[in-house]
């Protein structure tokens, strides 16, 4: 395996959590306005 090769595949890992994290954390919020209401 090649540095190059290496390298995409954490940056697809991190892009696809940072992806989740939004997900999560907007789920979050919202329950938490739901909450409020």
């Amino acid at each position: 395996m090649s540095k190059i090769s290496f390298n995409e595949d954490i940056n697809q890992l991190t892009s696809k959590t940072e992806v989740f994290k939004a997900i999560f954390v907007n789920e979050g919020c919202e329950e938490k306005r739901m909450e409020d209401r």
